[in-house]
């Protein structure tokens, strides 16, 4: 059996146009939330998800939080958005 090379970029090239007209045709963009402590909150990890949010056209808030946030305080800033 020969092994099948994939070509990741392509790949996501793919889901990411998908996504972007399945947003055009919602009537309002969806929210995504992206929850970091302090430490993560600058990482390129993070910037790319706010990056990728935005060119799909969803509507993105970066919310920071410290770290050993309860997960009562969690579930609260979830429900608040």
């Amino acid at each position: 059996m020969q092994a099948k090379i994939i070509d990741g970029r392509a790949l996501a090239e793919e889901k990411l146009s998908g996504l972007t007209e399945r947003i055009q045709a919602l009537t309002k963009p969806p929210r995504m939330l992206v929850v970091a402590d302090e430490a993560a909150a600058a990482s390129s990890f993070m910037q790319i998800k706010q990056r990728i949010g935005e060119r799909i056209g969803a509507v993105v808030e970066v919310q920071t939080i410290p770290g050993g946030t309860s997960v009562t305080d969690m579930r609260k800033l979830l429900n608040e958005v």
